[in-house]
């Protein structure tokens, strides 16, 4: 069982943020529902995998016998990624084909109306960008006024890596966040909170980049946004994390580890070359 991201945590963790008793009521229905399913699914399966170690946790602690893997999605790394002089402006990475309510339309509503006054009070000139497939009406409306709504775009490390911070302010979801393992891998240093961060394995760079309240958040992207040997630093200690910890080579040594456990012998170098 791939669990990819437990959605009924992420279904949990919304429904305290819900602005009524109806919606709060509805999610925490769906909450049950797909933790019935969930459940079920880790009950059935001979070998599990997980994207965090939050989430590996939370299944060992249903049942220590069975084998739980982490599995995280793997990227490439830019070779020379860009440095602070050459970048400009703040970045905001996430698609939102889930539509209204979703995390990341409520963390972008949460960083516009919440943490970029404060860094406009300090920045005025600092353009906000907004990139992702399929935004809202609601984030549709947010164009104008030092926020830049672009949409999809085909390939956002282009994005990325022209951007001086992502700053992603997510407030409920589940797993692990690939855009922003994508955004470490692009060089590019960012901001988040305690949901966001979940499996990205930042150890003490943690401290710097991770943050629940906006005035800290405010702060923190303000620092790494002026402060050129610090931001450098910071894009050489995520670097490393993406090639330690989301390669190719942790990837399949993970899978080759876990089909041995469910009785397959995993694929040789030549054959798994043969199916790229």
């Amino acid at each position: 069982f791939d669990a990819e991201a437990l959605a009924f945590r992420r279904l949990n963790r919304q429904a305290r943020h819900a602005d009524d008793a109806d919606k709060a009521r509805a999610l925490q229905s769906l909450t049950l529902a797909a933790a019935e399913a969930e459940l079920r699914a880790t009950d059935e399966a001979d070998v599990i995998f997980a994207v965090s170690e939050e989430e590996r946790d939370f299944i060992r602690d249903l049942d220590r016998d069975k084998p739980v893997f982490l599995l995280p999605s793997y990227v490439a790394a830019l070779e020379d990624p860009p440095g602070f002089e050459s970048r400009s402006d703040l970045v905001f990475f996430g698609g939102f084909l889930a539509g209204s309510g979703s995390p990341n339309e409520d963390a972008l509503l949460h960083l516009v109306r919440e943490i970029m006054p404060l860094v406009w009070d300090a920045e005025p000139d600092v353009t906000l960008h907004v990139i992702g497939a399929d935004p809202t009406e609601t984030v549709l409306e947010l164009h104008g006024g030092g926020v830049d709504v672009v949409g999809y775009v085909p390939d956002p490390t282009e994005w990325l890596a022209k951007a001086r911070l992502h700053v992603h302010p997510m407030r409920f979801g589940a797993g692990i966040k690939l855009k922003l393992i994508e955004t470490m891998a692009a060089g590019l240093p960012f901001v988040t909170t305690r949901v966001g961060a979940e499996g990205l394995g930042l150890g003490a760079l943690g401290a710097l980049l991770v943050n629940d309240e906006p005035e800290e958040i405010a702060r923190r992207t303000l620092l790494l946004y002026r402060n050129a040997e610090l931001w450098e630093r910071t894009q050489r200690e995520l670097l490393e994390v993406v090639k330690d910890r989301f390669s190719r080579t942790v990837f399949r040594r993970t899978l080759a580890d876990a089909m041995m456990h469910a009785g397959m012998a995993p694929p040789t170098r030549d054959a798994a070359a043969a199916t790229r």
